[in-house]
């Protein structure tokens, strides 16, 4: 039951970082501020790279929950000798 309680909430973060990239790739189109615009853009590309590296830490957390959870059970295979034997 906790299994597939992480595996949700991770599955929620995902997405929902998934669906700020969308939307955040979408304001680089919108009109840029009066100020200083290669300041805005630059904030922008700064947030998008803050973005990519967090799906990726959350696809690594969900891979190494995985591994964790199947490190014991007949799943999980160990290599001897150059060959695999499960």
């Amino acid at each position: 039951m906790l299994n597939g309680l992480i595996y949700v909430v991770l599955g929620f973060v995902l997405l929902m970082l998934v669906i700020m990239t969308y939307y955040l790739g979408s304001l680089k189109k919108d009109d840029q501020p009066a100020g200083s615009p290669d300041k805005h853009k630059e904030s922008l590309l700064q947030s998008q790279g803050f973005l990519y590296t967090s799906i990726i830490l959350i696809v690594v957390m969900a891979l190494i929950f995985t591994w964790y959870l199947v490190r014991n059970t007949p799943w999980k295979h160990t290599c001897r000798n150059g060959s695999i034997s499960w």
